[in-house]
């Protein structure tokens, strides 16, 4: 798994939240092209299982070896989501809306109108380009030190003024992005 691997982990796992994690399915691939010992893969997926999705899977998250490509085979992937479905009944529609949602949905929804940074993705997201923009700066800075009339001088520039905007629009509250207020009501 690469840096970038672990944060989109680290991400999607903020999306998520501990209240459905029983509903996310590690899908693991390429089974039928393993030796019959499958060493490598085998190595592989114990890595992945006890330390990068171990938190997800200790929160009721499942895992599939996606074997031969078959109808069966995609059955036993989505399995578990319908038994977790059938076996979480819920009382009322609402307490199976709030049950079914995930952490972003549950975070941006209520009385106060929130940004997406307000949320355990977006404080991730927005944690992560707050560095990546800390590091563009310095490239920036560089470059037009080397040579300040070059194209590279005015590319970073875009570009990190791209990132800057981003990061504004991530504490722009939800409501806004949608449209006028009075279109919600």
């Amino acid at each position: 798994m690469t840096s970038t691997d672990i944060q989109n982990l680290e991400i999607f796992s903020g999306l998520c939240g501990k209240k459905i994690m029983n509903r996310v399915v590690f899908v693991t691939t390429m089974w039928d092209q393993a030796e019959p010992t499958e060493g490598q893969f085998v190595k592989n997926f114990t890595q992945l299982s006890q330390t990068y999705w171990k938190s997800c899977l200790k929160l009721g998250a499942g895992v599939v070896k996606y074997r031969q490509r078959s109808r069966g085979d995609a059955f036993e992937v989505i399995k578990p989501l319908i038994d977790t479905m059938n076996s979480n009944a819920a009382t009322t529609i609402q307490e199976h809306l709030y049950r079914g949602s995930v952490r972003l949905q549950r975070q941006t929804i209520g009385p106060k109108e929130r940004s997406l940074a307000a949320t355990s993705a977006g404080q991730a997201v927005y944690s992560k380009l707050s560095k990546v923009i800390k590091v563009e700066e310095k490239i920036l800075q560089e470059l037009a030190r080397d040579d300040p009339l070059s194209d590279k001088v005015g590319q970073q520039g875009e570009r990190l003024e791209g990132m800057k905007k981003d990061k504004r629009v991530l504490k722009v509250p939800l409501i806004e992005k949608v449209g006028p207020k009075q279109w919600l009501r």
